[in-house]
């Protein structure tokens, strides 16, 4: 009975130190990038770039969230790192984030959309990569999501995935809201917004714009499973896949928060370290599943 009871532990064992050490492991091995710079009408566009060992084959956009540093943020340089080795990767600072200058006295005539941005990119991959738009993976998280998911109402993409794409509907129902989003924005991009010109933005965000017509694009929509917006887009969803069933799709990654861990900081470290790394991981995993299903 002692010998079966000691079996028992050390299997056990070996399983939980498995599981601690496996998300280490599967991230340990991130891709190399070089910085490039992407000039377009008086702006210019710093971003991260790094070809994946399939030199004919797909590429990745990679847009981030509304954070200061851009895709110098941990959740971005994990995800751009980690993404499948056969994939090349251009990760880019959007206009007044990370590395990326605004028009000169930081004030543009659009607030929060930036669909100009990654028409840039594009268009740079086009003309010096000599990359095909069926050929263009787009992703973004967050405010990237909502970029990426704007631009494949209109245009052909391989596929676009966007990651936790926040409730737009919910920012506009209040002026708090607004008030909140645009202090926010401000202090990460140091660009002055204008109310209004902000509201008309944000409305192509909305369930209204984003969910009522089929898109042009394939859509992968990908939620951590503790996002607050899940039952929100989850129903305009259900309605949308039912007109197109083949276009859209939907993911979630299980213990997850909307950042992936990398903000969790009522977490003491390790702590905070190890849930990161299990999220990511969970992340890296799903996205990998999702970029080789449109190969087969």
């Amino acid at each position: 009975m002692k010998k079966i009871l000691l079996i028992a532990f050390v299997v056990i064992f070996l399983i939980l130190v498995g599981l601690f050490f496996l998300p280490f492991s599967y991230l340990s091995n991130p891709r190399t990038f070089e910085e490039l710079s992407i000039q377009d009408e008086g702006y210019q566009l710093h971003g991260f770039v790094s070809e994946g060992t399939d030199k004919t084959g797909n590429w990745v956009i990679l847009a981030h969230g509304n954070r200061k540093p851009g895709q110098e943020h941990e959740l971005y340089q994990s995800i751009r790192e980690n993404l499948p080795p056969d994939y090349s990767v251009l990760a880019v600072d959007l206009r007044g984030f990370g590395g990326s200058t605004g028009n000169g006295d930081n004030q543009l005539p659009e607030t929060i959309d930036r669909s100009a941005d990654l028409a840039s990119v594009r268009n740079h991959l086009l003309e010096n990569y000599g990359v095909e738009e069926d050929h263009i993976v787009l992703i973004g998280h967050s405010f990237g999501a909502a970029q990426v998911l704007n631009v494949a109402q209109d245009q052909n993409y391989q596929l676009v995935i966007p990651i936790g794409l926040g409730d737009w509907d919910a920012l506009l129902e209040s002026e708090s809201g607004i008030d909140g989003y645009m202090q926010k924005f401000e202090a990460n991009t140091s660009i002055l917004v204008d109310r209004q010109v902000m509201r008309e933005d944000a409305k192509k965000f909305t369930s209204e714009a984003l969910f009522s017509e089929c898109p042009e694009s394939p859509v992968w929509f990908v939620f951590a499973s503790q996002d607050d917006a899940i039952p929100v887009h989850l129903e305009a969803f259900q309605s949308l896949s039912e007109a197109c069933p083949d276009l859209v799709h939907w993911s979630e990654v299980p213990v997850s928060d909307h950042m992936y861990g990398t903000e969790m900081f009522r977490l003491p470290e390790p702590l905070r370290g190890i849930y990161t790394r299990i999220s990511l991981s969970l992340l890296k995993y799903r996205l990998g599943q999702i970029l080789h299903s449109v190969d087969q």
